[in-house]
């Protein structure tokens, strides 16, 4: 008996240091995934400009949860008045701003008539969920 009680030690001791980093390997995943280190707190998102809007909508797979419209002639806040500076200009003045919410991240695109589309996407970013602008 003391020869099975020996080997079933021996393989619990085996099993030790593959527990160990297998709860390691995971908390580091989560950590990743959580923190998510390996983007920008804003980042633009270079796939939807110049794209229409209905390529947002199955790029980023539902409707956006959020959606309201400004003029250029208003007032704007620092985060609209990145949309002045875009390299297409919008024919009309008006612009709609749109907004998906994900677990971690935001993503808002703006779009406006252009000579090209008549929905053209004319800037678009990805910003963390604790950005304030």
């Amino acid at each position: 008996m003391k020869k099975v009680a020996g080997s079933s030690l021996k393989i619990l001791g085996q099993r030790r240091p593959l527990c160990l980093n297998a709860l390691l390997t995971i908390a580091l995943a989560m950590c990743l995934w959580y923190y998510d280190p390996f983007h920008k707190t804003v980042e633009p998102v270079d796939n939807l400009i110049g794209r229409d809007y209905s390529f947002a909508l199955n790029y980023l797979g539902s409707e956006p949860n959020d959606c309201s419209s400004f003029k250029t002639t208003d007032v704007l806040n620092e985060f609209q008045a990145g949309v002045l500076s875009v390299k297409v200009k919008p024919i009309d003045s008006r612009i709609s701003q749109c907004t998906w919410n994900f677990r971690r991240h935001k993503v808002t695109i703006w779009t406006a008539r252009t000579a090209k589309l008549p929905n053209e996407i004319i800037d678009a970013v990805r910003y963390k969920n604790n950005v304030q602008f």
